[in-house]
């Protein structure tokens, strides 16, 4: 939360009006369990989740997403994302190293995917 609002109902709200996607390389699910309760109402968004990291050109002309992708190992985070024409690619480094902590470090990136989206959504 940021002043006691949860930012995946701040992210889900400005989505409101848009044809959305989200694709998740990275977090196991914990990015849609986040949003799923704030997206339910809304009709313009898809999901589509995966173990299998797709090619690097898949986003090339791909607009209103955010694409969570593993960099690195699975210790980085990749989140590529296009806002109404706003493009931005941003790398986030786990601060959980163990991969007895992988699913912390799961719910880390979608946080900040949360994190990177609503500052983005903002502009």
């Amino acid at each position: 939360t940021k002043d006691f609002v949860d930012l995946a109902e701040v992210a889900s709200t400005a989505l409101r009006d848009l044809d959305f996607t989200f694709y998740d390389y990275v977090s196991s699910g914990f990015l849609h369990l986040r949003l799923q309760p704030y997206l339910k109402n809304h009709s313009s968004w898809s999901w589509k989740q995966s173990s299998e990291i797709p090619m690097a050109d898949l986003f090339e002309n791909e607009e209103n997403f955010l694409a969570l992708l593993p960099v690195e190992d699975g210790q980085k985070l990749l989140l590529l994302m296009d806002i109404n024409g706003i493009k931005k690619n941003v790398v986030v480094e786990s601060p959980y190293k163990s991969s007895l902590m992988l699913d912390r470090k799961n719910q880390y990136f979608a946080e900040m995917a949360l994190v990177n989206l609503s500052k983005t959504l903002k502009k």
